[in-house]
């Protein structure tokens, strides 16, 4: 027999059963064998930046690129974005969640990290490019 799950979830199967010597068990009888199987997500959400690359100048706020994210299960009401910045010797310098602003106190190159996490806790991240310059 073949069984298709569709939905993610837990589902308990309910069946009777015949051994090799005739025996029975029903699905309703006490010893019966009750399986639960767990259809679970384990695929991650995608993210598409708009943009390939981003500028932005020392001590003045700089809001992210704009993401698109989408997942295969969850609402995107349910996926939770970040954007952890980094130095170019690999030091975090700003983090925040999809809607903030951060500013940046030294001008160079930094490489934006943009994660999705979905509520099953699974994970994805994109990278884009930012110089930040000095302000004239």
């Amino acid at each position: 027999h073949k069984i298709i799950f569709d939905k993610y979830g837990q589902y308990q199967l309910l069946f009777d059963y015949v051994d090799g010597q005739g025996n029975k068990i029903k699905k309703t009888d006490a010893t019966s064998i009750r399986p639960v199987i767990s259809v679970i997500d384990q695929i991650a959400p995608t993210i598409k930046i708009n943009g390939s690359s981003q500028e932005g100048t020392v001590n003045k706020d700089i809001k992210p690129l704009d993401v698109i994210v989408s997942d295969n299960y969850c609402d995107i009401s349910e996926l939770s974005i970040y954007y952890f910045v980094y130095d170019s010797k690999g030091s975090l310098c700003a983090s925040i969640q999809k809607g903030s602003t951060f500013r940046l106190s030294e001008a160079g190159n930094y490489t934006v990290y943009v994660y999705c996490i979905d509520a099953n806790g699974n994970a994805s991240y994109s990278t884009y490019p930012l110089v930040v310059k000095k302000g004239s």
